[in-house]
């Protein structure tokens, strides 16, 4: 897949690729921000709702979004602290409540 966002004046700017077993992401809200567009016929799987585990360290996270360990620590602490998520060992999380965090997500925008 490639993903891409449309500019102003019309054209297309290719923002990355995605390869088998790649995830494109989750979708907060209505609106995106990008779109993807499949190269070759896609095989596309769906996820149940419940709990969600993601194994990355927080110098990961950090370095992917682009803020410093201290800023992801301080948010994940207060996710914590409102029960939007568990962690399971210094190495995963588990988004406890998808909804709340889509809230709390939309509130933060």
């Amino acid at each position: 897949m490639r993903a891409y966002k449309l500019l102003p004046d019309g054209r297309r700017q290719i923002t990355g690729f995605l390869f088998a077993g790649d995830f494109p992401g989750l979708a907060i809200g209505d609106d995106y921000v990008f779109s993807a567009e499949a190269m070759e016929p896609p095989v596309i799987c769906q996820f149940r709702k419940g709990p969600f585990r993601l194994q990355m360290k927080r110098a990961e996270i950090a370095d992917h979004l682009g803020l410093t360990i201290e800023t992801v620590s301080r948010v994940l602490t207060r996710m914590k602290l409102n029960g939007l998520i568990s962690t399971r060992s210094p190495h995963e999380l588990v988004v406890e409540r998808p909804d709340r965090m889509r809230q709390h997500a939309l509130d933060e925008a």
